[in-house]
């Protein structure tokens, strides 16, 4: 099996995650900085390990190695180098959930930006540990492990909850019209199981649909006093020339790629199968949002 880890850095300091928390494996990190190398130990429980007291602005090289001496010989350590100084994304692109952020990512992954340097693209990354840290509103801890990214652009729906902890230069809302959202959260079962990314949800009164339709709205408000560009999922799925806009913005080269829409529902709860309580639910709960972003829904 190929491991892999995730790092955040700032200055003097390195943090290194596992990316699945149910690993089980000790391993030894090797870390150089200048002249000065040291070894740390990366328990098999331990799902993070935290470095601190290195030279910042520094580059620095790290080997992590297999904890048994056997396997340590026998397998390839994983390596990496990072420059130990504090970041600030360059755009952070965020909505509602079910709104495209998906098919964003994978649209934009692996493009230059127009000076020909690469753009780092990254979907919802360490969301194993941000999630945790939003469930427990410790916002601070959010924002220390963004601000250590090492890309450039991250797309994650959540960072709509806290918008203002994430620093970057710029801020991308990706909307998405909400009945669809709607739709396509209720039958991905928000407010209706279990889970961590239902747990980071807000609660609000009235049934999973009532709440869906809340969710919808309050992520798109928080976003509206504090992004610099929004972007309407459907134009970008329906129009070049939306797309070529948006990698205007975000300076990058125009590229032929066509943009393609993920699996974003199934047809379970259509919305001409709507009860008309469903509908008119919406239309309470979201219809002014509805009206700014989507004037003409009415007759769509």
């Amino acid at each position: 099996m190929i491991e892999d880890f995730e790092i955040t850095t700032h200055a003097g300091e390195i943090t290194l995650y596992k990316l699945s928390r149910n690993w089980q494996r000790h391993r030894f990190v090797l870390v150089k900085a200048g002249c000065n190398g040291n070894r740390y130990d990366f328990p098999a429980d331990q799902d993070m390990l935290p470095i601190n007291g290195l030279p910042a602005d520094e580059t620095c090289w790290l080997s992590i190695r297999h904890g048994d001496l056997l396997k340590r010989f026998l397998s390839r350590p994983w390596k990496k180098e990072v420059v130990l100084r504090n970041r600030r994304l360059k755009t952070l692109i965020t909505g509602s959930s079910r709104c495209g952020t998906r098919s964003l990512a994978s649209f934009l992954s692996g493009l230059t930006y127009m000076g020909g340097e690469p753009a780092y693209v990254r979907h919802e990354t360490l969301h194993e540990y941000i999630l945790p840290a939003l469930v427990a509103k410790d916002l601070e801890t959010v924002s220390h492990i963004c601000t250590g990214f090492l890309h450039d652009i991250e797309i994650a729906h959540h960072f709509s909850l806290m918008p203002q902890v994430i620093p970057a230069e710029k801020v991308v809302h990706l909307i998405r019209d909400g009945r669809d959202v709607v739709k396509s959260g209720f039958d991905h079962g928000w407010y209706q199981n279990d889970t961590i990314w239902n747990r980071i949800k807000p609660q609000f009164p009235g049934s999973p649909f009532e709440q869906c339709c809340h969710y919808w709205v309050l992520t798109n408000r928080n976003l509206m006093d504090i992004a610099h560009k929004t972007v309407r999922f459907e134009d970008l799925a329906a129009r070049r020339e939306a797309v070529d806009n948006l990698l205007d913005y975000l300076e990058i080269s125009f590229t032929e790629r066509p943009f393609r829409v993920a699996d974003m529902g199934n047809q379970s709860s259509r919305i001409d199968r709507w009860t008309d309580e469903q509908k008119q639910v919406f239309k309470v709960i979201c219809g002014d949002m509805m009206d700014t972003y989507y004037p003409n829904w009415h007759t769509g």
